[in-house]
């Protein structure tokens, strides 16, 4: 990766790399090293400044984080026709984007009688997507990049049925 470390790290000799003269030596490093706890910040932070000086910016999830979005019963209606419109062409979109299937379908639970509150997360949902469609990353065939993925989920992040939703 070799981004900056923010604190000083140090590392004993590999095996098969002792310095014979000095065994006992330890070495600075200036850069991070695969496999450092500190690596994965500074790729973090290396990615971060890339991104952001490209004129990307950071942008919000697709719902509120812990928002409750409910039946709503005392919300003003609107037109439902209108709104399972809107989830219609959204569903269309989970067949190639997955990860918009968990928003979509906890706004479609509400076709029946939907308020102001549902359209204001289907909204959102537009809102985000038309934040980040022309937005990809590209790795040509012949780069020597390794993807590895990662996933952190929450400890009972559903308010209802205390599951996780990431």
């Amino acid at each position: 990766c070799n981004g900056k470390l923010r604190e000083e790290v140090y590392i004993s000799q590999p095996d098969g790399f002792v310095d014979s003269d000095n065994p006992n030596h330890v070495y600075k490093l200036k850069k991070d090293l695969y496999g450092l706890k500190q690596a994965l910040r500074a790729w973090y932070d290396m990615l971060s400044s890339f991104l952001l000086s490209h004129d990307f910016s950071k942008v919000d999830t697709l719902m509120v984080e812990k928002s409750k979005l409910d039946e709503d019963k005392e919300g003003k209606a609107v037109d439902p026709s209108h709104y399972r419109g809107m989830i219609g062409t959204l569903l269309y979109l989970t067949a190639s984007r997955p990860d918009l299937q968990f928003a979509i379908c906890m706004c479609a639970r509400y076709q029946a009688r939907p308020t102001e509150k549902h359209v204001h997360a289907v909204k959102r949902i537009f809102r985000y997507l038309r934040g980040i469609v022309n937005r990809r990353l590209w790795y040509p065939k012949d780069s020597s990049v390794t993807l590895t993925a990662f996933a952190d989920a929450d400890h009972a992040g559903c308010q209802d049925t205390r599951r996780s939703t990431s």
